[in-house]
């Protein structure tokens, strides 16, 4: 049974010049998904002309430095789905050092960390004293 997740912070960066390469890689994952998946209408990302507009499709919002990098991703709600599928798709275009710390209603904490063109998992636990 998937869970609501939420995001607590984020330190998320790619570069403007990336951004027709991270399109396609997004439009590349949803071609290989069906239709609707995890609740997110693929047709809508297939759509898309841009970088925000894929990313919000895909329940993820992005701020820009600017108006040229991105510089934030904020989560928009919903059950854990292929998300960790997308960032691997986008990998190798995130700023390394970039995160997105989530959590989820069991409280789950978990933290999508991108080096060296790769997403790696980080799992955590809260400890109270």
């Amino acid at each position: 049974m998937s869970k609501n997740m939420y995001q607590t912070m984020d330190r998320f960066r790619i570069e403007h010049i990336h951004f027709s390469q991270v399109l396609q890689a997004i439009k590349q994952w949803a071609s290989q998904r069906p239709a609707i998946h995890d609740g997110i209408n693929c047709a809508d990302i297939l759509a898309a002309d841009d970088v925000w507009t894929a990313l919000q499709a895909c329940r993820w919002s992005v701020d820009t430095e600017n108006g040229r990098d991105i510089t934030c991703i904020e989560f928009l709600g919903g059950e854990e789905a292929s998300d960790e599928a997308l960032f691997n798709a986008i990998a190798r275009y995130v700023k390394d050092g970039s995160y997105i710390q989530m959590f989820d209603e069991a409280c789950h904490i978990w933290r999508w960390r991108f080096e060296d063109g790769q997403l790696l998992r980080q799992d955590g636990a809260v400890i109270i004293e």
